[in-house]
Formats: C-alpha cells, sequence, structure tokens
C-alpha cells in the first residue's frame, strides 16, 4: 500500500467504516497474535493499546476480539497510542468520490472539543 501524506484511510471498526487522514497516523503494523503489540514505538516507548471499537462503544465486551486487526499507531508526547481496528484500505480518491468530500461549516468547527473531524464523505 501506497503511504503518501495526504491520503485517506477507511478504516472499518464492528462493521462501521470511517475515513482518516494518513498524516494523523504514524505508522500501520499488522496484528496477527497478542505479543505483536508488545513492541515499543519507534522512540523505544511501550505503547497504549486501546480497541476503537469499545472506544465507540460499537461492540459487545464480552464479545471475542477478531483473530486479525490492525493498529493505528497515533504518537503523542509521552507514548504512543496504538488504535486497533478490523480493516485499512486506502480510499480512491479518483472520479466522484473526491467532490463527495465536504468540509464541516465554520460554525460547527469551532464548537468541536477535539479538531478530530475536518469534513464528511457523503457516501451513496
Amino acid at each position: 500500500m501506497n503511504l503518501s501524506a495526504h491520503m485517506l484511510l477507511s478504516v472499518e471498526v464492528a462493521g462501521a467504516m470511517y475515513v482518516v487522514q494518513r498524516e494523523h497516523i504514524g505508522a500501520m503494523r499488522g496484528i496477527f497474535r497478542p505479543a505483536d503489540l508488545e513492541y515499543p514505538d519507534e522512540h523505544g516507548r511501550p505503547m497504549l493499546t486501546r480497541r476503537l471499537a469499545d472506544l465507540f462503544a460499537l461492540t459487545d465486551s464480552a464479545a471475542p476480539p477478531p483473530t486479525r486487526q490492525h493498529a493505528l499507531i497515533v504518537p503523542t508526547r509521552r507514548r504512543s497510542v496504538a488504535l486497533l481496528v478490523d480493516r485499512v484500505d486506502e480510499l480512491d480518491l479518483s472520479g466522484a468520490l473526491i467532490n463527495n468530500i465536504q468540509p464541516l461549516p465554520d460554525v460547527l468547527a469551532r464548537r468541536l472539543g477535539r479538531p478530530w473531524f475536518s469534513g464528511v464523505l457523503v457516501w451513496e
């Protein structure tokens, strides 16, 4: 997968799809077994690991996690956070899809607690 800086990624979490800017992700790793999460980040610091589905309250906490996941590694000042997702794909922004990305209105964007959402992808 070509990981250019301004690419958009589609991220699947518990059957729901989200769009993420590639530049917000420090690295990605395939996770096949729990030991894959024990490796430190690129600065040698241990990572904090969380399932994104649990943070969004999308899954039953008693349900076992999928056997294969992907870690989206987001660097922070003190340590990196590995967000576990079910699937990651590069979005093809050719054709009409690029025209379906709409920026958030200024009045809404100013009220966000965190600037995580910069726009909406209208998916039909």
